[in-house]
């Protein structure tokens, strides 16, 4: 396994043009309705390489697969600040998943669009968006699929956002779950002892909040 470890990671184009990387074809082995997995051959200097991965057949003219929506929903009126996460089953993992709102792109839309789409049709609440990460990659060996991750702000307190109604077909079944922001990384931890499977994304946000709140204090 080769790698490499840059200082601050602004040099991995330099590096990439040191090393030679450079795909150069792709043979598509299984073409389905919504993904398509592919040997890829590259070289590395004057190695021939081969790799084997998938690309999502549903990406648009945006370049963007999907958004992950990081949703902040407070409550003046009770004094209180969660986020919304959603446990469904997956197929692949033959298990639930605990997880951030999310979907795909539809043709014509932008991150921001589909966040606030997404977010009414999975858990019923309406919020604003206030942040669009750049361009993000999940499992980059195995798959090309990207996503952008969209800040949401949703008042509690607002009429729409009483009684938040789903609008789910037939097909899909999420369970919709609200945790207090104080307790996000104790209550991934008490899921994950239950045999519940934990989002990467969901746990490292998670993660990173407590080691801001918790372990940096104390070492100051």
């Amino acid at each position: 396994m080769e790698s490499k470890v840059s200082g601050d990671g602004g040099d991995s184009g330099l590096w990439h043009a040191q090393v030679g990387d450079r795909t150069t074809s792709e043979e598509v082995v299984y073409n389905g309705k919504f993904l398509k997995a592919k040997t890829i051959h590259y070289t590395r200097g004057t190695l021939h390489k081969l790799w084997e991965g998938c690309d999502r057949t549903t990406r648009g003219s945006g370049g963007i697969d999907a958004v992950a929506i990081f949703t902040i929903i407070k409550s003046k009126k009770e004094g209180w600040a969660k986020t919304v996460l959603v446990k469904q089953y997956r197929p692949p993992i033959k298990n639930v998943s605990v997880e951030f709102p999310a979907g795909l792109i539809d043709e014509g839309e932008t991150p921001d669009i589909t966040a606030i789409r997404e977010l009414k049709e999975e858990t019923g609440y309406t919020g604003t968006v206030v942040s669009v990460s750049p361009v993000c990659v999940a499992d980059p060996g195995l798959s090309s699929a990207n996503m952008a991750v969209v800040t949401v702000h949703v008042d509690a307190d607002a009429k729409e956002n009483l009684k938040p109604v789903q609008m789910q077909d037939d097909s899909t079944f999420i369970e919709v779950a609200l945790v207090d922001m104080a307790e996000f990384f104790n209550t991934l931890q008490a899921w994950a002892k239950e045999g519940f499977l934990i989002d990467a994304n969901v746990w490292c946000l998670a993660y990173g909040l407590h080691m801001a709140t918790n372990e940096v204090k104390k070492s100051m």
